[in-house]
């Protein structure tokens, strides 16, 4: 009769585990089509993260060019670095209301010598070495430009306020978040505070950075330099969490060699977040 093992519903008939709509058929997470799982291979859009902190490890790379339009590259400065993120509406006070993260870097190695492509301060820069100039801790230093504590803005709320990241208006949030490489997200621009001494306050003539670049609205002394990329699937918003990639606004004109014209400045990092609070 119906509904024993030699009739319909058995294990031998349709909707068994030998027919579609099992594992071994379309739309199941062993096929390459759409709706299997929202396909594997889609990453998720970034996390939102709220207050905390972030343990930081990173490398900078100060690209010296032969030339930069025809990326003739002449050789390069690398420093590996390690530092700590904070997000919360007072990452830096009232100097950077806008900003509601910061960095703080608490340790710099230069390894330029395991870079292949690696300067020779001497042979290659002539004896000058601008990596030393931003990145040496010693007060001595007359620079130190990537010591100092950089603020963060993330995308979000550059799109929001609308954001001028120049002078002359040719460029804000929207100019990067609508120009993403394949695979990034922009989560943050990166801000640098002007002051005296400092490497990018003697660029064009000794009239600073500032004079192309925007600072916020109410953060008069900080100027934009950095784009942070994060990678998608592996990197949040709103902290840094995973794995993100950046690289400067700018590239400075460089005329105290013959060979070097212009130099430009990029890096990675990765991004252990503790939370404390939600997002904000």
């Amino acid at each position: 009769s119906a509904d024993d093992d030699d009739t319909a519903d058995d294990d031998d008939t349709a909707d068994d585990d030998d027919t579609a709509d099992d594992d071994d058929t379309a739309d199941d997470d062993d096929s390459a089509t759409a709706d299997d799982d929202d396909d594997d291979d889609t990453p998720a859009p970034p996390e939102v993260l709220g207050n905390g902190s972030s343990a930081l490890t990173g490398i900078w790379t100060i690209h010296y060019w032969i030339d930069h339009s025809s990326q003739d590259l002449a050789c390069e400065q690398s420093y590996e670095w390690t530092g700590t993120g904070t997000f919360n509406p007072n990452a830096l006070g009232n100097s950077c209301p806008d900003c509601s993260g910061s960095i703080e870097v608490l340790s710099v190695v230069d390894v330029t010598a395991s870079n292949p492509d690696g300067c020779d301060v001497i042979n290659d820069l002539e004896g000058i070495d601008l990596g030393d100039r931003l990145t040496n801790p010693d007060t001595s230093n007359p620079y130190r430009d990537f010591i100092f504590p950089q603020g963060l803005i993330t995308t979000q709320y550059g799109l929001d306020q609308n954001i001028d990241l120049t002078q002359d208006g040719t460029a804000d949030f929207t100019t990067f978040s609508d120009n993403e490489p394949q695979g990034l997200f922009l989560s943050h621009m990166g801000y640098i505070e002007s002051g005296q001494e400092r490497y990018f306050d003697s660029v064009n003539n000794g009239q600073g950075l500032s004079v192309l670049a925007a600072p916020p609205p109410n953060s008069p002394a900080w100027m934009p330099f950095w784009r942070y990329y994060g990678e998608l699937g592996n990197a949040a918003l709103g902290s840094l969490s995973g794995h993100y990639f950046f690289a400067s606004m700018w590239v400075v004109s460089f005329q105290e060699t013959p060979l070097i014209t212009s130099v430009s400045f990029s890096g990675e990092l990765d991004a252990v977040f503790t939370p404390s609070g939600p997002p904000s």
